[in-house]
Order: C-alpha cells, then structure tokens, then sequence
C-alpha cells in the first residue's frame, strides 16, 4: 500500500483525494485485500479492472457514476 500512500500524497486537491480514496476502497473490496497490485503483474491487474467494472455494469450502476469511477 506504500505505492498508494505515496500516490495520495502527491495529490494537492483535498476533494481529488477523497474520491480517490473513496473508489480505490471500493475496488479494493471488490478484489480483496490479499494483492490488490496481483504482484505487479499488468495483464492480472487490467483483468481485475474490467472485471471491476463489469460487476459495477451488472449492479446497474448508472453511466455518469461509472464515467466519474474510471475517470478517477
């Protein structure tokens, strides 16, 4: 998580860094704490993305909300 804080951090906006938070902790809940960076392995982590964003599709989250999740 020291990459995070690290990202959080460099971050001016007070706002930017609570919906940043805010998102990142829903994704953390979706995939489960045990490796969120899946051993920085890009193909597992863009998999885990659109899984993500899949199930946020399928939960009928509106298409503004799930713009601003990716946006952020």
């Amino acid at each position: 998580m020291q990459q995070y804080e690290l990202f959080i951090n460099s971050l001016r906006s007070q706002y930017t860094k609570r919906v940043y938070t805010i998102v990142f902790q829903k994704y953390i809940d979706f995939v489960g704490e045990n490796d969120i960076f899946c051993q920085n392995n890009p193909r597992l982590i863009e998999h885990k993305i659109i899984d993500f964003i899949v199930s946020l599709r399928m939960k009928n989250i509106s298409v503004f909300v799930l713009q601003n999740f990716l946006a952020q």
